[in-house]
């Protein structure tokens, strides 16, 4: 009976022994994440538009950029959109891809190169995945501007006559190194976006920057100049936009654990700031800054134009390529209104500014909801009035947008700069302004 009941044991772990291997391996995201780039890229490269469109989660938002030329599209309409692009072979290439890992799913930065035709194409582009129906899926393309455009703030020096103001402090640097950060960064704030600050190790910058700790900046607001303070301490802030799906992984984490993976997902969004002193005599909210040793700024009145000079203005505008392609683009979409002439029905803002001779026009024009539309775009147009001419002076579709809260000639050129909050519009070499600076939220959310 022993013998029989060895037997059997040893029968049972030879059944059981397969049954051991036949368990699923663990999931490897890393893995998942460059089989989707891999088989999305070939799908494009090989025309198979059906396998392209299952790579997309139903929740998902697509933005196609050219500079202030910006439309937005649902899962809908950028299938329709890109259904046009698959009528035609293709070249896509991927370089210097980055990959950040985001709960079950990932954010991917790459070097994308397109080529259709005669037609050649390269930038930077970004894709978020998640978890969607049990396989990892796409839940947000953008078309980013490309990096070689873009300039550090770091670079401008520190008698540049515009510092941008953000969350309560004075922006020094957006190129922030890991070796500036000292300690753990901890989160202020969850709500429109994940904000987050850490203290720095101001042995780590350079000593341009840190010579910046106890100067004096003058404050200004859309009306002036509001007050002088000094610049108390630096720290670094980090503002960043989650994926919903991401925000609801995060919410079993412990603070620590969530401030850690916010602060990594954000990473291009840090900022560092030089913390300012109260005084009682500033009034109004500031918009700008600049350090007290420059000389004082001519100021410049924003003001809107009046009805006949709006509708001049509009007028012109929507003779130009950009506007007839954004107008083109709007009529084919689903939620395209056609008991209207036009995208732009509901133009946002067109403003006036003089400087002695000189007097700049500015409009602005915004439409559409991607997520309940199927669009969504905005151009700007910059006009100088020269002997009742009105003549072009930036190139739509380049630069981004800004809408003039306040205005001024920072460095006594005669020329002015067009300047919001977290944002400036300056005259180039060429005479048109198409150099701008804006400080941007790294967005990862799906809104649709």
């Amino acid at each position: 009976m022993p013998n029989v009941v060895s037997l059997l044991s040893v029968v049972a772990v030879a059944l059981a022994a397969p049954l051991a291997l036949a368990e699923p391996a663990p999931r490897d995201p890393g893995v998942e994440v460059r089989k989707l780039l891999d088989n999305w890229v070939a799908a494009q490269n090989t025309g198979d538009f059906l396998v392209y469109q299952t790579m997309y989660a139903e929740r998902f938002t697509g933005v196609r950029r050219s500079g202030a030329r910006v439309v937005k599209l649902d899962r809908k309409g950028w299938m329709k959109d890109r259904g046009r692009m698959f009528s035609r072979p293709m070249t896509v290439r991927m370089d210097d891809t980055r990959i950040t890992p985001m709960g079950g799913g990932a954010v991917v930065d790459f070097t994308q190169t397109w080529q259709s035709g005669s037609y050649h194409d390269t930038g930077r582009k970004r894709v978020v995945m998640v978890m969607d129906k049990g396989a990892l899926r796409f839940a947000r393309e953008e078309m980013l501007r490309s990096i070689v455009e873009e300039r550090p703030l770091a670079s401008r020096g520190e008698r540049d006559p515009f510092l941008m103001i953000v969350e309560g402090g004075v922006v020094l640097s957006s190129d922030v190194k890991e070796a500036f950060v000292k300690g753990k960064p901890r989160i202020v704030s969850a709500s429109a976006f994940h904000h987050l600050t850490a203290a720095v190790d101001e042995r780590a910058l350079p000593p341009a920057l840190a010579a910046w700790r106890g100067r004096k900046v003058r404050l200004y607001n859309v009306e002036g100049a509001a007050c002088e303070v000094t610049i108390k301490s630096l720290r670094i802030d980090e503002r960043v936009s989650p994926h919903f799906g991401t925000v609801e992984e995060w919410n079993h984490l412990k603070e620590g654990e969530r401030a850690a993976a916010a602060w990594e997902l954000g990473r291009d969004g840090r900022l560092l700031l030089g913390e300012l002193t109260e005084d009682a005599a500033c009034h109004g909210q500031p918009l700008w800054a600049r350090a007290v040793e420059l000389p004082a700024p001519k100021l410049v009145m924003v003001e809107k134009a009046d009805p006949a000079l709006r509708a001049r203005v509009i007028a012109e505008m929507e003779k130009l390529p950009a506007w007839k392609k954004l107008n083109a683009e709007w009529w084919s979409s689903e939620g395209a209104d056609r008991t209207r002439k036009s995208w732009d029905e509901e133009v946002l803002d067109v403003s006036v500014m003089r400087l002695g001779a000189l007097t700049l026009i500015s409009t602005v024009a915004q439409t559409g909801e991607p997520c309940s539309d199927g669009f969504g775009g905005q151009t700007q147009t910059i006009w100088e009035l020269v002997k009742d001419k009105l003549v072009l002076r930036n190139t739509p579709g380049e630069g981004e947008v800004v809408v003039p809260e306040s205005a001024a000639d920072l460095d006594g050129d005669g020329t002015i700069e067009l300047l919001r909050r977290e944002g400036i519009l300056r005259r180039g070499a060429t005479g048109n302004y198409d150099s701008s600076d804006t400080l941007k939220i790294p967005d990862y959310d799906c809104p649709c």
